[in-house]
């Protein structure tokens, strides 16, 4: 668990969120400054790439993304015989 913190301790300190980074709404409360939001996300993106979550998440996706596409192959291949259960999709 203290990795897991430091690398919340990281993002924070690396995101270097100052008071433009946020703008006040009416009834909203505090809101992401529109003009800091892309600056900010791409940020927390490159860092969730670069670290072990980001990595276990690619390797999910592209998992995932293979087995559809042999079931959604396999469904083209034969669509007469179409998969009994969802578990097969």
């Amino acid at each position: 668990m203290a990795a897991v913190d430091r690398w919340v301790l990281t993002i924070s300190a690396s995101d270097r969120w100052q008071p433009s980074d946020l703008v006040q709404t009416p009834n909203q409360g505090d809101r992401v400054n529109p003009d800091r939001f892309g600056e900010l996300l791409h940020s927390w993106v490159s860092w969730w790439h670069a670290g072990p979550l980001g990595s276990l998440l690619q390797q999910t996706i592209r998992g995932l993304c293979q087995e559809f596409r042999k079931k959604s192959s396999y469904q083209l291949d034969n669509p007469a015989d179409p998969p009994d259960t969802i578990t097969e999709l």
